[in-house]
């Protein structure tokens, strides 16, 4: 919700507020418009202590200090403001927060109020049904993340019946995909049976590493980033290293990043249709990158936004210690193997080791919609000057 939207709320509630806290939240709105939202949050922060319970002030000031980055001191602000106005736009500003600063406990009481109010009235979540798939994931990985398994499974249960499969189309409680499409087989463990064209990375592994080890030789560790997801790694590397980190290769249908180092490597990945090739015009979401997972190192319960791909590991540098759990199936990498799963289910990983792990990463299509659209050649990658 834009500033310049409920701009018009502090006039309309002005006959409510002193006048004093009125010009405060005036000149505070007109600072949030123009996106000086650092200027803005004195001036908010003395309209709250004038009226603790001006809602409207508690809201404009967890919107400025979340714009700023504090998110202890928009926490706050909302708390009070959710318990004071415990309508759909405040509580899910507060899951948000609460998820961003990982105080799950908070978070699976105000969900289950959120569901209350959604149960109530479906309506509530506006025009993309998908909203629902969205909260109710980020609810049972709140519970399981605090070990309440069967808490999830029940929660999950519970809001399928209450609200049919339209908002909740999935039917198993770890199959947590917001975008779902119909009609394609789910499992959470796939083989390489179900994937044929991915032997090829498994005959040619030993080139792949080559090509690794190399680039290990010759790159200093600032190369190993973390474009997004950050808020997944529970801890950190025992050896001071970032507990997640990646080497991109390809990514929106083109070879990106480190892609030119391993040549390789991408020829093998251009033999691999369901991995760069188009459904209806669209490269599969994700990329084929190098993730290593240092020592020590953990990531928090987590599933994908979609079940219209699968994730493929290429085991390189696979230690003792680390382990994936990916709904009730537990794995182990090995080096050479190849290991296919589809992460819109939950999953988790812990590394329990003393050496970093390193695998190849390709999301691909899942092979149920490939059989159901087909493939078309991407342009970009069926040509030699790509790289």
């Amino acid at each position: 919700t834009t500033t310049t939207t409920t701009a018009s709320t502090t006039t309309a509630a002005s006959t409510q507020m002193s006048p004093e806290v009125v010009a405060l939240l005036q000149q505070a709105v007109a600072l949030m418009d123009n996106g000086d939202f650092a200027q803005a949050v004195p001036l908010l922060a003395d309209a709250v202590l004038a009226e603790p319970a001006n809602t409207l002030a508690l809201y404009f000031a967890a919107t400025a200090s979340i714009r700023t980055g504090d998110k202890r001191l928009a926490h706050n602000y909302v708390k009070p403001l959710v318990a004071l106005d415990p309508s759909y736009q405040t509580i899910t500003m507060y899951t948000a927060l609460l998820e961003e600063l990982g105080l799950d406990n908070e978070l699976c009481e105000q969900f289950r109020m959120l569901f209350e109010l959604i149960v109530d009235d479906p309506r509530i979540v506006g025009e993309d049904p998908t909203e629902v798939a969205f909260h109710l994931k980020a609810w049972l990985l709140a519970l399981r993340r605090q070990g309440l398994r069967d808490e999830a499974s029940r929660v999950f249960f519970t809001m399928k019946k209450a609200l049919g499969s339209e908002l909740v189309p999935f039917d198993d409680p770890f199959h947590l995909p917001r975008y779902f499409e119909r009609g394609l087989q789910a499992k959470p463990v796939w083989s390489m049976d179900d994937i044929p064209e991915l032997v090829i990375m498994e005959t040619n592994w030993a080139t792949v590493l080559g090509e690794l080890k190399t680039f290990l030789q010759n790159q200093p560790g600032s190369t190993w980033n973390l474009e997004g997801d950050e808020e997944l790694v529970a801890t950190e590397g025992s050896d001071g290293t970032r507990g997640w980190s990646e080497a991109k290769l390809f990514e929106h249908g083109k070879f990106v990043g480190v892609a030119d180092q391993f040549p390789a490597t991408c020829a093998l990945i251009r033999q691999l249709p369901s991995v760069v090739d188009l459904i209806k015009g669209a490269a599969v979401s994700g990329q084929v990158t190098f993730l290593r997972l240092a020592p020590g190192a953990s990531l928090k319960a987590h599933a994908g936004a979609a079940n219209s791909r699968l994730t493929a590991h290429l085991g390189l540098i696979t230690p003792d210690g680390p382990v994936l759990r990916v709904a009730n199936e537990t794995l182990q990498w090995q080096r050479g193997k190849v290991t296919v799963f589809d992460d819109s289910f939950d999953h988790e990983v812990h590394h329990r080791g003393t050496e970093a792990r390193i695998v190849l990463y390709m999301s691909l299509w899942h092979p149920d919609l490939v059989a159901r659209h087909g493939l078309q050649p991407n342009p970009r990658v069926h040509t030699h000057d790509e790289l």
